[in-house]
């Protein structure tokens, strides 16, 4: 298995999510197991998750959320998540927020690579956050989520990646796919790629915490990057 203990002392992991809590729901076991192994993990959340309108209705308290609402929120899944990754074990300072824009990726990507992009619930062509983010005011472009991520990867010299796989039906997690897969083809990153999926049509079977379920695994000759 990935985290045999006599495998694993060289092991560098960063965990890429497109969301707050993403990187939880798909990797919380590794994480926890990893931590307890001593090994480094890193995660990077790309979004603050910014743009999620039923959320947002709950913090406006029946009001119409508003840009303000929105940032709130974004600092809300924010600690949140700093919340929860530190309780599984993972270092401060290997937590690292870009501050981009939820629901902007694929755009970023395809139409937005140098002139700033305006999508989300904040109403902006930046980064709002003043702090907590890796670059507090960068330009929505998708040539600014490009460098960023490339660089934390080049820095932190991940021995594996864990990041969304390109059949998610969320285009958050198809876009930040295409964006690793193209850092690490260009920049040339030795890593075992890892991915894993949130989105998708009767996934998980059945929804909802089954403690006392097991989750048999396919065989590795017919999993893709298991």
């Amino acid at each position: 298995m990935l985290l045999e203990k006599e495998r694993s002392g060289d092991f560098r992991i960063l965990v890429v999510a497109p969301h707050p809590d993403d990187e939880v729901i798909a990797a919380g076991g590794l994480i926890t197991r990893a931590c307890k192994l001593g090994i480094d993990v890193g995660v990077v959340l790309i979004t603050n998750g910014d743009a999620y309108q039923r959320a947002a209705k709950v913090l406006a308290r029946g009001q119409v959320p508003t840009a303000k609402t929105y940032y709130q929120l974004g600092l809300t899944r924010q600690r949140e998540s700093i919340n929860a990754l530190t309780y599984l074990g993972v270092q401060p300072q290997n937590i690292i927020f870009l501050g981009f824009a939820d629901a902007s990726l694929k755009f970023l990507l395809e139409e937005y690579w140098e002139k700033p992009c305006n999508i989300g619930g904040i109403g902006t062509t930046y980064c709002p956050y003043k702090s907590g983010v890796y670059n507090p005011g960068v330009a929505y472009t998708g040539e600014n989520l490009y460098r960023a991520m490339q660089t934390i990867i080049k820095s932190f010299k991940p021995t594996h990646i864990i990041y969304p796989h390109e059949k998610d039906t969320h285009d958050d997690h198809k876009a930040t796919n295409r964006l690793i897969n193209q850092i690490v083809t260009r920049s040339r990153i030795e890593a075992v790629l890892l991915n894993y999926l949130v989105h998708f049509p009767q996934w998980p079977v059945p929804k909802g915490l089954y403690q006392d379920l097991d989750m048999p695994l396919p065989p590795l000759e017919e999993a893709e990057n298991w």
